[in-house]
């Protein structure tokens, strides 16, 4: 890896969590039946790339499980991505504006260490600015840049210290988001809550 950009990563409070966290989710029905079944699969983050995740064109890609502290913020969030379907049955997610039926969830995360990115201390002390936080990623990616919140995050992964990143919404003033790392954090720790087992219609034949 080459010199870090934000070398105070190996040095800012880790935010410690206790209990288990209550986490939101919106998936379109259109990736759930064309995508992945799975509402938490997050094979798909990788092709596109997310805030904290660079696409997969870039080195050092990697995988990244987004999820929000309630369902306002998750739906304001989920109306920014448009998935559209393509010839052969799969689907193209995208930034834009996107009308398309969803469906929301619960989650349990259960987290050791979180990188606060909503305290003004560790922004401080990483030299980030609320302006770095919110500047719009894909733009920057289609000119073959990443944007300071992918490159924040991949060199948080690189130092082992970070199970998952809390973040101010872009999309939801005073919202705040959870983007984890699902190779960090295993299924078991990582739960949809659907005691029911509901979810299994989009299994289903």
């Amino acid at each position: 890896m080459s010199e870090p950009h934000y070398p105070a990563l190996i040095k800012v409070p880790v935010k410690v969590v206790n209990g288990t966290l209550k986490a939101y989710r919106t998936v379109t029905l259109a990736a759930l039946r064309k995508y992945s079944p799975d509402p938490l699969n997050t094979a798909g983050s990788r092709i596109t790339g997310g805030r904290y995740n660079p696409p997969e064109e870039f080195a050092g890609a990697f995988e990244m499980l987004y999820l929000a502290e309630n369902t306002a913020v998750a739906h304001a969030e989920a109306r920014a991505i448009t998935v559209v379907g393509v010839p052969g049955g799969g689907v193209r997610i995208g930034p834009g504006p996107s009308d398309l039926p969803r469906l929301d969830l619960c989650v349990h995360l259960e987290l050791s260490s979180l990188l606060d990115l909503t305290d003004p201390g560790v922004l401080a002390l990483l030299g980030v600015s609320q302006g770095d936080l919110l500047t719009e990623w894909f733009p920057l990616n289609r000119q073959g840049k990443l944007a300071p919140t992918q490159q924040l995050a991949l060199e948080a992964r690189y130092t082992g210290r970070f199970e998952a990143i809390l973040y101010p919404s872009a999309r939801y003033p005073g919202g705040k988001n959870y983007a984890v790392y699902p190779d960090l954090v295993p299924p078991e720790r990582r739960r949809m809550n659907d005691p029911e087992g509901e979810l299994r219609v989009f299994t289903a034949p």
